[in-house]
């Protein structure tokens, strides 16, 4: 943990002529940083360790507990008060750029969602780059260029030339600094070759719950082809309505929230994504390459095909249709046979959902997996994808069930407490090494 006499007593650790870190010492010298030493403490250990080129030390995890001293069981996703801060030193920043530091050459900001500061030059016209150590020109040195008639234009085609260069090497080393795809997510990203992340058919799933059981793949794809074709004039309008549901495509919020968290991790590093939804799949895509499935078989058909490579399964209960449940294929000791979730009226619930990173079809490519009872469970998956802590906090639960590195083909049964339909708190409660 950084001490606040720590922060108060010794400078920031770097190149004492770097931009940055005199931006910072500014920063942290104004009133209203040393009023709040826990903002100052974050502020100092995210720039220097983004300078010193130690970006695993970024994540929400181990900014918690080497600044704000948490414990060993510690949790992001239990535990928002990481995030707070960094939403408060946010506020903070914007205040000094709006107030003290509105002359400011360089910018710092902390982008939402990751803990990596970013500095960048201030929107200005008087803006020029120096480097540590170079003189600054003075007016003499401008008298004598104005002076110099016809090399003046040389003079400028020089100074634009080195001007590029330098913003470019600016732009190379920041495209460095930035946070690449963290495990678990980057199992599933290959350089240069494309992921398909497939969203679950949410009319699919309608009808399977409206008939308390989903159709076979063969039957969906079968069904899929004759929703190609024109409705009747004539037909019935509860037919009518029918074709436009199977016929069309349809997501959820959840469904959403986790496209957003893979997509955004996705074109930060320059992976390469294709959305696509469970219609518009045919058998032949999934011969090889990167697959991300949102759903379960009675949302998307597809997962059905790789079922036979988890533990954990859906099914329903045969006395209470409305409620699904994921059944224990291979119980260890103090496992139930079966994780339930509590009725979908109750405001405050339980939930379940299903994670798993596997081989593809004849072993070809990496498939992810993503399934939840309800759409809690799947926006509860997406939520911890998009935390910066979530590499952590599975390599975490991994040794607490016993297993000294984290395996390149696992699944992770998440247990989901939801209020109002949105989850809030995230425990791995069962894990498999497959």
């Amino acid at each position: 943990m950084i001490e606040p006499s720590e922060i108060e007593s010794r400078p920031l650790l770097g190149d004492p002529h770097d931009p940055r870190i005199q931006l910072v010492e500014r920063i942290v010298a104004t009133p209203a940083f040393q009023k709040a030493n826990r903002l100052q403490a974050l502020l100092r250990y995210i720039v220097e360790s983004s300078i010193s080129g130690d970006p695993e030390q970024l994540s929400e995890f181990q900014i918690g507990q080497r600044v704000f001293d948490k414990g060993t069981d510690y949790s992001p996703l239990t535990d928002s008060s990481v995030r707070v801060q960094a939403r408060q030193l946010r506020l903070k920043l914007h205040e000094y750029f709006d107030g003290p530091g509105r002359d400011e050459m360089l910018i710092l900001e902390i982008p939402k969602g990751s803990y990596a500061p970013n500095f960048r030059p201030a929107k200005t016209p008087n803006f020029e780059i120096y480097q540590p150590g170079e003189p600054v020109a003075n007016e003499t040195a401008a008298a004598e260029i104005e002076r110099s008639g016809g090399v003046l234009p040389w003079v400028i085609a020089g100074v634009f030339a080195a001007l590029c260069g330098c913003l470019a090497l600016a732009l190379r080393a920041d495209l460095r600094r930035q946070p690449a795809l963290m495990w678990p997510l980057i199992s599933v990203f290959d350089e240069g070759q494309t992921t398909r992340l497939i969203l679950a058919d949410s009319a699919y799933q309608v009808l399977s719950t409206a008939t308390g059981k989903p159709e076979p793949l063969d039957d969906y794809l079968r069904t899929r082809r004759q929703d190609e074709d024109a409705i009747q004039p004539s037909a019935t309008l509860e037919a009518k309505a029918l074709h436009a549901l199977r016929g069309g495509t349809f997501t959820s919020f959840a469904d959403a929230v986790l496209v957003s968290a893979v997509a955004g991790a996705a074109a930060q590093n320059h992976a390469l994504l294709d959305l696509k939804s469970a219609k518009d799949i045919d058998p032949r895509d999934l011969e090889q390459g990167n697959f991300i499935f949102v759903g379960s078989p009675s949302s998307n058909p597809w997962v059905s095909l790789y079922e036979n490579k988890l533990n954990f399964r859906e099914s329903s209960d045969s006395t209470h249709p409305s409620l699904n449940l994921f059944l224990n294929l291979h119980p260890k000791p103090n496992e139930p046979a079966t994780y339930e979730g509590t009725d979908s009226k109750d405001e405050v619930r339980e939930d379940y959902a299903d994670f798993a990173i596997i081989s593809g079809l004849s072993d070809h490519g990496t498939v992810m997996i993503i399934q939840g009872l309800r759409h809690e469970g799947t926006e509860a998956v997406g939520r911890l994808l998009s935390d910066p802590g979530c590499s952590d906090l599975l390599k975490n639960a991994f040794a607490n069930f016993g297993y000294k590195t984290p395996p390149r083909h696992f699944e992770a049964l998440l247990a989901i407490r939801a209020v109002a339909g949105i989850p809030h708190v995230t425990k791995i409660v069962a894990l498999r090494v497959l």
